[in-house]
């Protein structure tokens, strides 16, 4: 018996089961191409037809290409992801401005609740309502 509970234990250890997620785990299964299916500003939804926004993680590093109008808008940034938090926390550090967000993979997706002002503190829910200073997308992984 003592055997069994010992292969079980260890089964447990390597496969992470019951394993707190890491900032490496966690950037692991950001990985990859991601397109926006939902998106709002300030209480606004984008609607369906005008929302055009992907998310690409390669490494530490996410690029968000976006489309206001006729004009294409990218973002660069670094991703420093805090999974001890909850909500999760994720700090995206451009070349010249820092924004604060959160963040949750659930069900294949992916949900950002990011600060676009500021002079807000990070986001503390996935909504946003008129003049929060918070935009939150939802992104599915791209096949």
């Amino acid at each position: 018996m003592k055997w069994v509970t010992s292969a079980v234990v260890l089964a447990m250890c390597t496969t992470g089961y019951g394993a707190d997620p890491t900032p490496q785990t966690e950037l692991k299964a950001l990985q990859g191409s991601w397109v926006a299916e939902s998106e709002e500003l300030n209480g606004v939804v984008t609607p369906k037809e005008k929302l055009d926004r992907t998310l690409l993680v390669e490494g530490d590093k996410a690029t968000n290409t976006f489309k206001r109008g006729a004009a294409t808008h990218t973002s660069e940034v670094k991703l420093v992801l805090d999974p001890s938090k909850a909500p999760k926390g994720m700090d995206m550090l451009g070349k010249d401005f820092e924004r604060k967000a959160i963040y949750k993979l659930e069900d294949g997706k992916l949900w950002v609740c990011v600060q676009h002002d500021p002079k807000k503190e990070r986001p503390t829910g996935f909504k946003t309502t008129a003049d929060s200073g918070y935009g939150v997308a939802v992104y599915v992984k791209k096949k």
